[in-house]
């Protein structure tokens, strides 16, 4: 789809997904264009270096997940599952996974994260921990 015109794209993936609920089918939709994923599917698998980072449900995925913002070096000093981090103008921000209830620290801001940054969060994390499919 990737040489289609935005109107003969969005009128063939329109026509595709109107098949998939009169039908019942399931579709698998690979795409790099992630905004595009975002409207179209409920169900997320990231594969990076030939490996599953994630699967899941997008909406259990993202409760499972938080972006935390605060000064520089907090992520040591957090306790949480760090997937990607980046710094700027002396901020870190990361996206973490949430395996138990531990609240952010003073001075960070927490936020659910967007669909985007779920994505490129694991398509960007350190892969020296790859081992495998992290699940949901």
């Amino acid at each position: 789809m990737a040489n289609l015109d935005p109107l003969a794209r969005r009128e063939f993936l329109g026509s595709m997904f109107e098949a998939c609920q009169e039908t019942g089918s399931t579709v698998l939709y690979s795409s790099h264009a992630v905004a595009e994923l975002e409207r179209v599917c409920d169900y997320l698998i990231v594969l990076r270096a030939g490996r599953v980072r994630i699967a899941g449900d997008i909406d259990e995925l993202r409760s499972r997940h938080r972006v935390i913002r605060g000064p520089d070096g907090w992520p040591d000093a957090g306790g949480w599952q760090v997937i990607s981090q980046r710094g700027m103008a002396g901020q870190t921000t990361a996206l973490v996974r949430l395996d138990d209830a531990r609240l952010p620290g003073p001075g960070l801001q927490e936020t659910t994260p967007a669909f985007d940054e779920l994505v490129l969060g694991y398509l960007g994390g350190d892969t020296a921990g790859l081992t495998g499919e992290v699940a949901a």
